[in-house]
């Protein structure tokens, strides 16, 4: 039994115990869970545990939210404790990282004051607290010439798609959102914010290198958002993980990329993949010249910037990088003139991309243009990026008939190429190109 600030708090029968609904909610929740901490979930059937982990992930959810809710409704506690907000008090209380719990009061505070509509929908189960994040982040950056109105539709809307999109297509969509209820005032808007961006990102730049005694050196640094995307493509050109890559899910992630794990051909050990960018780096170091870059996914290894013609022409707009971020117009346009990027000038004159039965094996202009459609692979769920998948023909194989065209492509990674053609697999494809499989039975 603990005591906190003159209140005894525990499960047990009896104890001394403040009155509130919550607070029998939690109790029950407490003892529901007491009834199965010993229930071993291994020799549960498959589709119980396919049900178990959807609920339990809802369930979950939802009581984050009330937790933050409770969050940000709570400034008497830390005035009660003295504490500088409600969350260090948790953290101390509760032995939880400091950060990770002021995150979350923010999170509740913006769910209960800015953004109710969608403050509801994460509370009744509709919209994932990973959602709520991402739609609260696109609407605070309304500009300041939105009206009430507007930013009422806007949270209308985001939570409407955030009850059909996951985080990766909703991050798309509402990032776009302003754009589409407000072009003019938001393309203004956008390009100020980007410059200013630019320039705080120059401002910030740094390198240092500190030499240790074990003949290795530490190597940190912080540079623009665009630097870090073209520094990663040409890394990557020298790790591309194709069979033996395996998602470890922990780790973090490594310049925007989930941390994986990687198979040493030679001993069959696992290494971590920060180790196999470190050695990228140093490969890279030694290769020096961009144009003596190995081809990696069937093409060199360029960064596409997508922008409008007009946009490139009259110096407004911005352009679109391979991560989904963005970055002024100037500064596509002076990178246009350096090696290894390419624009993308939509509407523009380009290749020709439909080759009919010429050849095979799609071309690196065809995997360019497929990159831009598919920037990960095509099969639901997963995030293996562009560079790393593989070019499958969606229609007819090329040897039953099929054309090498750019509208028969699609990227999968290749472990879900391989379940195209695995006869232990069925799989669908949807309307937007995405591939769901199933197991035959």
């Amino acid at each position: 039994m603990a005591e906190i600030s003159g209140i005894q708090v525990t499960g047990g029968v009896g104890a001394s115990r403040p009155s509130h609904p919550v607070l029998t909610c939690t109790s029950r929740v407490r003892a529901a869970l007491d009834d199965v901490a010993d229930v071993d979930p291994l020799f549960a059937t498959t589709e119980a545990k396919k049900v178990m982990l959807t609920e339990l992930t809802e369930l979950a959810d939802r009581v984050v939210a009330l937790r933050n809710e409770v969050l940000a409704s709570a400034d008497d506690v830390a005035a009660d404790t003295a504490a500088r907000r409600t969350a260090n008090w948790v953290a101390d209380a509760t032995r939880e990282h400091p950060g990770r719990v002021a995150r979350a009061q923010d999170l509740g505070e913006a769910l209960r004051i800015r953004y109710q509509a969608l403050g509801a929908a994460v509370r009744d189960g509709r919209v994932r607290m990973s959602q709520a994040e991402i739609v609260v982040k696109a609407l605070d950056k309304a500009p300041p010439s939105i009206s009430v109105e507007l930013r009422k539709r806007a949270e209308t809307d985001l939570v409407k798609l955030a009850q059909k999109w996951g985080p990766k297509a909703l991050t798309r969509l509402a990032e776009r959102v302003w754009s589409h209820l407000d072009p003019e005032g938001f393309a203004d808007h956008e390009r100020e914010q980007l410059e200013k961006e630019l320039r705080e990102a120059e401002a910030q730049t740094r390198f240092r290198i500190r030499h240790r005694s074990d003949g290795t050196a530490d190597i940190t640094g912080r540079i623009p958002r665009h630097y870090a995307t073209r520094l990663r493509g040409y890394l990557e050109a020298f790790t591309a993980p194709r069979r033996d890559t395996a998602l470890t899910g922990a780790g973090g992630s490594i310049f925007g990329i989930e941390s994986v794990a990687t198979t040493d051909e030679a001993t069959g050990a696992k290494r971590p993949h920060d180790q196999v960018l470190g050695e990228a780096f140093c490969a890279f170091l030694d290769a020096y010249d961009p144009h003596a870059l190995p081809q990696h996914g069937g093409m060199a290894t360029t960064i596409i910037v997508r922008i409008d013609l007009d946009d490139l022409r009259d110096g407004l707009g911005v352009g679109l990088l391979p991560d989904d971020g963005t970055i002024p117009v100037s500064e596509v346009r002076r990178l246009a003139c350096t090696a290894g990027i390419v624009p993308a000038v939509l509407d523009g004159d380009g290749e020709v991309l439909d080759l009919g039965r010429t050849q095979r094996l799609f071309s690196a202009a065809q995997r360019k243009a497929l990159a831009l459609k598919y920037p990960s692979c095509a099969a639901q769920g997963c995030t293996i990026p562009a560079r790393w998948c593989e070019a499958h023909h969606a229609g007819d194989p090329w040897c039953e008939g099929g054309r090498t065209d750019l509208a028969e492509g699609v990227l999968l990674c290749s472990w879900h190429h391989h379940r195209v053609h695995d006869p232990t697999y069925d799989h669908s494809r949807h309307a937007d190109g995405s591939y769901r499989f199933y197991r035959r039975t």
